[in-house]
């Protein structure tokens, strides 16, 4: 009974409070008091922003069994060698089913091209790549599109064939040259090939390294070199948690919230990891408004530059970087030839053209200028029809190849070499496709 009339007397000191600062209000002239109640929405709008970011999931988290990248001070990273990691996709704080399987052979690279295979054939080519090029087809022992190349290239010139395919997820333009150069003087191919999508263009160096803060382990990016890893800058990108298996994603994906304790502990790495993401914005900023940046923009955060998991630049000349002059030069002096090849990203095989920005197409047409050669499209190769553009993407995770696009990839670029392997190489000059 005391407790219900100690309730019932704060309710109604509540409620008196309220009345009296709304009857302030009311006392204020029209325009403050017209600002008064713009800012009060204003404060609540944010108050709602942040406790959005605090315990509500929102977007895809990528969570690994292990680790496979090793910090590289050059190159940005590498990944480990053979080793074989598992990627699970967790979205909205729950498993959405996708998992991938990564293996590495002895180079650290993501193929079945062993050294003895290389070093038999009687055609070697490098391949170099973004995650287009990397990632393979899913389950165990799965098939990257290099792979799938290699096979196809023999079976057409009915040799033996060696790829090896240093495609590396999250890499740009400028990494996959630099790295080029470097290995070119060390396997000595008979031919190098850059597959690239438009959206690299843009992209800075990035360097990546495991951070261990004493709660979480992570995988961390940054787009200039950590001379101390331990005490990073940058975006957090992946969540590497050991406890989860297959099994376990499996059994999980079926579970209720908060019924299970690994289920639990993730959910509370993926709301730390989209804290840390957003610990740039100043909820006390007095030069925007959010809500009005929500409803103009659609992005409440649009003002306030996000730490990025896939660093961009500003350049719109790649001539303007010294560091990637040189590297062209040195891979130009080798004496194999330089196939570069712009591989479709979903939105473009869905519009049957490329889609890129003015500063992308910049920057496209001085990789051009730079390298000395013409970069083929093989959007003209495409042959599965507007309706079966879908199909061939992952568009359950962030839309990468599947196995059926990795396979138009191989057969679009194989289409491309001659019908005989002469040296030096050449790509076939075919009407309507570059």
């Amino acid at each position: 009974m005391v407790a219900s009339r100690d309730s019932s007397s704060l309710i109604v000191r509540v409620l008196k409070a309220v009345c009296f600062a709304w009857g302030a209000l009311l006392l204020l002239p029209p325009a403050l008091l017209a600002a008064a109640i713009a800012l009060s929405i204003e404060a609540g709008y944010r108050l709602i922003c942040y406790l959005r970011i605090c315990t509500r999931h929102r977007g895809r988290v990528s969570i690994f069994d292990q680790p496979q990248w090793e910090y590289d001070p050059q190159f940005g990273f590498r990944y480990l060698p053979n080793i074989r990691t598992r990627e699970y996709l967790f979205e909205q704080g729950r498993p959405n089913g996708y998992c991938m399987v990564y293996a590495t052979n002895e180079y650290g690279n993501v193929n079945h091209t062993t050294r003895q295979d290389y070093e038999r054939a009687q055609v070697k080519g490098l391949v170099f790549g973004d995650s287009f090029t990397a990632i393979p087809t899913g389950e165990v022992g799965g098939l990257t599109w290099p792979d799938l190349l290699q096979r196809k290239l023999a079976d057409r010139w009915q040799t033996s064939v060696a790829l090896h395919n240093f495609g590396r997820d999250g890499y740009s333009i400028l990494q996959m040259v630099e790295l080029a150069a470097e290995k070119v003087a060390e396997f000595k191919p008979d031919f190098v090939l850059i597959g690239f999508i438009s959206g690299d263009l843009m992209r800075s160096r990035a360097w990546r390294f495991n951070f261990h803060d004493g709660r979480y382990h992570r995988v961390r990016v940054t787009n200039v070199p950590q001379p101390n890893p331990k005490k990073p800058e940058g975006a957090d990108a992946f969540i590497i948690c050991p406890q989860l298996t297959i099994e376990k994603f499996r059994q999980i994906a079926t579970t209720a919230d908060g019924d299970d304790g690994l289920l639990r502990e993730i959910r509370a790495q993926c709301l730390f990891l989209q804290r840390q993401a957003h610990r740039h914005v100043n909820f006390l900023s007095t030069k925007n408004s959010f809500l009005w940046d929500q409803t103009f923009y659609g992005d409440p955060f649009i003002r306030f530059k996000p730490s990025d998991t896939v660093p961009t630049m500003e350049l719109w000349d790649y001539a303007h970087d010294d560091r990637f002059v040189e590297g062209v030069r040195r891979l130009r002096a080798s004496a194999p030839p330089i196939f570069a090849i712009n591989l479709p990203q979903h939105h473009e095989l869905k519009a049957g053209k490329p889609v890129r920005s003015l500063q992308q197409q910049s920057l496209y047409n001085s990789l051009e200028r730079l390298l000395g050669v013409e970069i083929v499209s093989i959007l003209g190769q495409y042959r599965g029809g507007a309706g079966q553009v879908d199909r061939h993407y992952r568009l359950e995770e962030v839309g990468h190849p599947s196995a059926l696009g990795l396979e138009y990839y191989a057969q679009a670029v194989c289409d491309r070499f001659p019908d005989q392997p002469a040296k030096p190489l050449g790509l076939k000059k075919t009407a309507g496709f570059s």
